[in-house]
C-alpha cells in the first residue's frame, strides 16, 4: 500500500489535491509557519510539559507514569495504525496544516510523537489539579451512565471510527471507573474532562474546519481523512458517516466520531487508566507492607 508522501504525490502529480485547487500551496512565511502546524504543536506542547514537570516534580508519581504512559501509547498506537489502513483510498494526514510528508513507519513520524507528548501532558495536568477522592455516590452514577449512553450511541450509530473509539477507549475507562469507584472524585474529572475535550475539540475545529475559511487560505482543507473541494463538496473515508447522508454527525466540517467523541473517550480513557493504575500500584505495596 501506498505511503501517505506517495500518496501526496501521486495526488499533486495529478493535480487531485483538492484543498490546494482555489488558493494554490501556502505561499507566505506565516501560511508555511501554519502549514507545519501539526509538529509544531507538538514541539510547543513537549515543552510546556516539560517545564511543567520541572516545576511540579513532587507530585508527578513516576511509578504511576511511565506504566499508564506505555499503556496508553501502545493503545493510541495501534489505533491510530488500523486507522490509517483499513481505507487504502485515504492512508492518513497528508494536507496542510497536518503536514504529514516525513518519515513513515506504519504510522507517520509525528503520530508516533503525538501519543507519548500528549499522554505525557494529560497526565501532568492530572496530577496539578487537585483531588479530594471525595465525591457522592449520585454523581458518580450519573456521570456512568452518560458515559454508558454515549458509548453505546456510537456503537450502534457510529460507523468503523466511531465504534472502534467507543471499544477501545471509552468502554475501558467505563470498566476501569467501577474498577477505582472509591478513589475518583467527580469534581477532579470534570476539570480534567473539560480540558481535554476543549483541548482535543479546538485543535480539530480549527485544523479541519476554521482555518480553511481564512480568504486565501483554501489549502488548509483538513486531513486526507476528509477533504473538502472548492465547491465544497466533501470527499471523505468510509472511516466515518456519510457527510451528504448524515449530516446530523457533522460539526463544521469535522464529523463527530472524531470532534468531540475523539476527545470525550480519550478524557475517560486517560483519568481511569491513571486512577487504576495507581489503585493496583498502592494496593500491592500496602499488601506487602501488611506481610512484613
Amino acid at each position: 500500500m501506498e505511503s501517505n508522501k506517495e500518496r501526496h504525490d501521486d495526488l499533486e502529480k495529478k493535480g487531485e489535491i483538492y484543498s490546494e485547487i482555489k488558493d494554490g500551496k501556502p505561499k507566505t512565511s506565516l501560511e508555511k509557519i501554519i502549514a507545519k502546524g501539526y509538529p509544531i504543536l507538538i514541539g510547543v506542547i513537549a515543552i510546556i510539559t516539560g517545564l511543567l514537570i520541572a516545576s511540579r516534580k513532587k507530585v508527578m508519581r513516576w511509578d504511576v507514569y511511565f506504566p499508564y504512559l506505555l499503556f496508553s501509547c501502545i493503545c493510541g498506537w495501534s489505533w491510530n495504525i488500523y486507522m490509517e489502513n483499513i481505507d487504502p483510498k485515504y492512508p492518513g494526514w497528508i494536507l496542510h496544516p497536518w503536514a504529514i510528508l516525513g518519515p513513515e513507519w506504519l504510522n507517520t513520524l509525528e503520530d508516533w510523537l503525538f501519543y507519548p507528548v500528549c499522554g505525557s501532558f494529560f497526565y501532568v495536568i492530572f496530577r496539578i489539579i487537585n483531588n479530594s477522592n471525595k465525591s457522592p455516590e449520585w454523581a458518580k452514577w450519573l456521570i456512568q451512565a452518560i458515559h454508558l449512553i454515549m458509548t453505546l450511541f456510537f456503537i450502534y450509530y457510529g460507523a468503523v471510527a466511531g465504534r472502534s473509539i467507543a471499544i477501545q477507549s471509552a468502554a475501558v475507562g467505563i470498566v476501569l471507573f467501577f474498577y477505582t469507584w472509591e478513589r475518583w472524585d467527580v469534581k477532579h474529572y470534570l476539570k480534567m474532562f473539560t480540558f481535554i475535550v476543549l483541548f482535543a475539540g479546538l485543535w480539530d475545529w480549527a485544523a479541519v474546519s476554521w482555518i480553511t475559511r481564512i480568504p486565501g487560505w483554501s489549502w488548509a482543507a483538513q486531513w486526507f481523512y476528509i477533504s473538502f473541494d472548492a465547491s465544497g463538496q466533501a470527499h471523505h473515508s468510509s472511516l466515518f458517516l456519510s457527510y451528504d447522508q448524515h449530516r446530523w454527525a457533522w460539526i463544521f466540517n469535522n464529523p463527530i466520531e472524531i470532534t468531540p467523541w475523539f476527545g470525550i473517550a480519550s478524557a475517560m480513557f486517560t483519568y481511569s487508566v491513571t486512577m487504576a493504575i495507581e489503585k493496583f500500584i498502592d494496593t500491592n505495596k500496602n499488601r506487602l507492607v501488611s506481610t512484613k
